[in-house]
């Protein structure tokens, strides 16, 4: 069910039912002068609703702002910090809870959230709620590396990210914007065991990494299929055990 497009009966009908909701969480940041700054936001909805076609499932509205601070130096991207970005999914995560949900899975779409979805498993584990959560690029590069093209096809909204996108919606990618962009080495990158701070900036000038020019329809298909069957995979053995 997803649950903006229902009404309230027919949601009382689906909590009845199942004890699984998806909560999918986007973000509004830079992704170079080609792709949408909601690339994450359409990619995890997308994965969301494939999920729900073929599971009981209550799929949440996609949470569009999450922690994207480090890229506010382009204009346009917003972020929250992690404190209200936690509050406010814990929010709704009780208002499932109390519906009779038991399984919260995130389909985290920014990797620094990763920390807050985990406080929030913290908050609800004594209750006995089961929390999983993707971290959106680590996910789809770790079932998409063989498609790859470009010396750096996993990069910000490089090839495989924009193929993603246009796999999705394809009029939303400016072709004519794509070029070649390489992560710049920071002063101190030689010690690999210390961790610097250093504006994104610094490494990534232009908001992206790759050979977006190398991206293709299919390439994104074939990626959103087989991330929903990895998906669906986990879903199913995990409300089984």
């Amino acid at each position: 069910m997803i649950l903006e497009e229902s009404t309230w009966k027919e949601a009382q009908k689906v909590f009845a039912k199942t004890k699984l909701a998806i909560i999918p969480i986007g973000a509004v940041e830079c992704h170079g002068s080609h792709n949408p700054m909601g690339i994450e936001s359409y990619v995890v909805t997308e994965l969301a609703r494939r999920i729900e076609k073929q599971i009981d499932a209550v799929v949440a509205p996609t949470i569009p702002v999450s922690y994207s601070r480090a890229w506010g130096e382009f204009p346009g991207t917003l972020w929250v910090t992690p404190a209200t970005l936690k509050a406010y999914l814990l929010d709704i995560c009780n208002c499932l809870i109390g519906y009779g949900i038991n399984y919260l899975f995130f389909l985290n779409g920014h990797g620094p959230n990763v920390p807050t979805v985990e406080e929030i498993y913290q908050e609800v584990a004594a209750q006995g709620i089961k929390c999983a959560q993707i971290d959106l690029w680590r996910f789809i590069g770790n079932h998409s590396q063989d498609l790859g093209e470009s010396q750096v096809p996993l990069g910000h909204s490089g090839e495989l990210a924009t193929s993603v996108m246009m796999a999705l919606e394809e009029q939303l990618v400016r072709k004519n914007q794509m070029g070649t962009a390489s992560s710049l080495p920071t002063p101190t990158a030689e010690f690999s065991d210390v961790v610097a701070y250093y504006p994104s900036s610094s490494a990534t000038p232009l908001a992206f990494v790759g050979e977006p020019s190398k991206a293709t329809v299919a390439k994104g298909k074939t990626i959103l299929s087989r991330c929903t069957t990895r998906l669906i995979e986990f879903v199913q053995r995990w409300l089984a055990s």
